[in-house]
């Protein structure tokens, strides 16, 4: 599950590789989570439960690949029920199988529970592997991005750096874990200072018959500066089933 801005589409990057020999795999989840996003009357936050809906897509020819993300997640807090959170997630990886790669990704996406009406972004950037084998994949990427948030009355459009170290490993025939982490900055001349994430995402998922897997994973995310008064750290546990295609 996205939140914020992190993906981690490393779950999706199976050790192995085994994509090289089919040009279309897909995963549609659903998962059971507990976090904290929503804000009370009060401006503090509230646990609740919630349950996500989530559709994956990859396109893989003999030099690239291409990725859709979406997801969509429906809670409730209390007696209300509400659809917390969406968002539609693009993303190119350009000559996928060299050392040195280059990634295009784009995004739309709202956040009911945190005040969030929309947020856009595209940006571009490197991505570097430092581990390739049967078994383990650990890559870090660097790049830039335009995004632009609306919180309420309250609109801001910023150059970011966004920076990630990622990994997926192969625990056995039927196990793997994926990790990864961001990094992403930038610098909002109306404060005069930088605005600051930090956000880790680990997911492990174990096959339990043919496609079909459970899942378990957790997120969390700090902003050191939210655009509007907000939880600075936010987490979610998750835990579901997908079925692989």
């Amino acid at each position: 599950m996205v939140q914020a801005q992190i993906l981690n589409f490393e779950k999706y990057r199976k050790p192995g590789d085994p994509e090289v020999q089919k040009a279309v795999v897909g995963e549609l989840s659903l998962d059971f989570s507990l976090n904290n996003r929503s804000l009370n009357r009060e401006g503090e936050t509230d646990l609740y439960i919630g349950s996500n809906i989530a559709s994956d897509l990859g396109y893989f020819i003999k030099n690239h690949a291409f990725y859709v993300f979406g997801d969509l997640v429906y809670s409730a807090v209390g007696d209300q029920a509400i659809t917390s959170t969406g968002f539609l997630h693009l993303r190119t990886n350009l000559w996928r199988n060299r050392l040195l790669s280059y990634e295009i990704f784009s995004q739309g996406q709202f956040d009911e529970a945190r005040g969030l009406n929309q947020r856009f972004l595209a940006g571009s950037g490197l991505r570097l592997k430092l581990t390739d084998t049967d078994r383990t994949k650990i890559a870090i990427g660097a790049g830039l991005m335009l995004e632009k948030e609306k919180w309420g009355s309250i609109s801001k459009t910023l150059i970011k750096s966004t920076n990630y170290i990622s990994l997926a490993q192969a625990i056995n025939e039927r196990m793997q874990v994926s990790a990864i982490t961001y990094y992403q900055t930038g610098y909002d001349p109306a404060i005069e200072a930088f605005r600051n994430r930090i956000s880790g995402e680990l997911t492990i998922k174990a096959q339990v018959y043919a496609s079909f897997s459970y899942t378990t994973s957790f997120f969390i995310f700090y902003d050191d500066r939210p655009i509007i008064p907000n939880t600075k750290t936010v987490f979610s546990l998750s835990n579901g089933f997908a079925w692989s295609f």
